[in-house]
């Protein structure tokens, strides 16, 4: 029972992680230059929708339906 519990937390701990891969974190930096913002902004940016979304399809998704949350909006909007 003891393993149990130690797998179900680990698998907790798993699902929940916001990390992005590096593949999404460089495909959100290159749409994001391509779309003329400069890399320091576009860095900024990113730390910003990673710690909303779990990766760079369900940012796109939210974006794309024009929903964000205001600890994101707050984020975003310091980033010149």
């Amino acid at each position: 029972m003891k393993y149990f519990i130690i797998i179900i937390f680990f698998l907790f701990i798993s699902c929940n992680n916001n990390q992005w891969s590096d593949l999404d974190q460089k495909v959100f930096i290159q749409d994001c230059t391509d779309a003329g913002e400069t890399l320091n902004k576009c860095t900024c940016l990113l730390s910003c929708v990673m710690q909303d979304f779990k990766n760079y399809e369900h940012a796109s998704i939210n974006f794309i339906q024009n929903q964000s949350s205001e600890q994101l909006s707050v984020c975003t909007s310091k980033c010149n």
